[in-house]
């Protein structure tokens, strides 16, 4: 797949705008500073910024009509959330005369399912939002299963916080795209983005925004249907012009160390034995073998690092 190919679409939905609800100064602008994001990534973005109840619904349908088969697409609510007696969230924009609900869980997420698009993700930033997963869910389900090929579909909510947890204005926008401009902390969050990797799939993006979530006040929720097969967006950590690279967990257990440092020292009988079996040239397997936490890892790693470029120009 071409790193410049349009993968699909983001629709983000950005409400900040209220006749008696708090206003959210920073929604539009948190959604608008996301879709270019996005865009870089391979999803064309579209903004709809504090639009009228009616003028929502017709717009939220347009666009998601407009998803194309196999898109991907990318649906995010910023905006008021409100929960009913019925403990089911509706999403509110502005009436004629009032706040009015536009949505609840279940048809925003039977909306999305029903676009053309074969991957689906809908982000709710929303107080109380974690109430909306199991409707939204449910629904895209009932719709993912009328596919001619239901394994085939990929659907997953992520709810920017618990169900009687309120969320924190431009939380949900300001976490995920440090997620897409900061390489990850967790390890194996770092090996899916490493700088080899030109796309990052759906489970792989979602995994790890929770892992990674660093706003200690709320705690995003997600479910998901299916598996995803496709690649969700590009990798923004990707470096075409990279021929190699060492495996995440090889070079940080080289170094000794997930920072800059480098910790590396001694085994160099160990290394000479290695280089000088390898330079024999003959056809076979070196095997490293010993006790858990002796340093076999570091040992190779050390060995891989030496033999890229750049690696050796920061570790010599």
């Amino acid at each position: 797949m071409s790193t410049d190919q349009q993968l699909g679409r983001f629709v983000g939905i950005a409400n900040g705008r209220y006749r008696h609800l708090a206003e959210l100064p920073n929604a539009v602008d948190d959604t608008e500073k996301l879709g270019e994001v996005f865009a870089t990534l391979g999803l064309a973005p579209t903004i709809l910024p504090n639009h009228t109840e009616s003028q929502l619904r017709n717009a939220v349908r347009r666009e998601l009509d407009a998803a194309r088969v196999d898109d991907i697409l990318i649906v995010l609510w910023t905006g008021h959330g409100v929960q009913g007696a019925d403990r089911r969230l509706r999403l509110y924009a502005r009436g004629r005369s009032g706040d009015v609900e536009v949505f609840d869980g279940a048809a925003l997420g039977e909306l999305a399912a029903l676009s053309k698009a074969r991957e689906v993700l809908v982000i709710v930033d929303a107080c109380f939002s974690g109430a909306a997963l199991v409707d939204a869910a449910q629904a895209a389900d009932a719709i993912l299963g009328t596919l001619a090929e239901p394994a085939d579909g990929w659907f997953c909510v992520i709810a920017a916080c618990l169900s009687d947890e309120p969320a924190l204005a431009g939380a949900m926008a300001r976490e995920i795209r440090r997620l897409l401009t900061e390489v990850p902390t967790d390890p194996a969050d770092r090996e899916r983005f490493s700088s080899r990797n030109s796309t990052v799939r759906g489970d792989d993006f979602v995994a790890a925004l929770k892992r990674n979530w660093g706003e200690p006040r709320q705690h995003p929720q997600l479910v998901r249907l299916g598996a995803s097969e496709r690649p969700l967006m590009r990798n923004p950590f990707y470096r075409r012009t990279r021929l190699s690279a060492v495996v995440e967990h090889l070079r940080l257990a080289a170094r000794g160390t997930e920072g800059d440092g480098n910790f590396f020292t001694g085994r160099h009988d160990a290394l000479r034995s290695i280089v000088s079996a390898m330079a024999d040239a003959r056809t076979g397997v070196i095997i490293v073998t010993g006790s858990a936490g002796c340093g076999k890892s570091a040992l190779v790693g050390r060995l891989v690092s030496l033999g890229d470029s750049e690696e050796r120009a920061t570790i010599v």
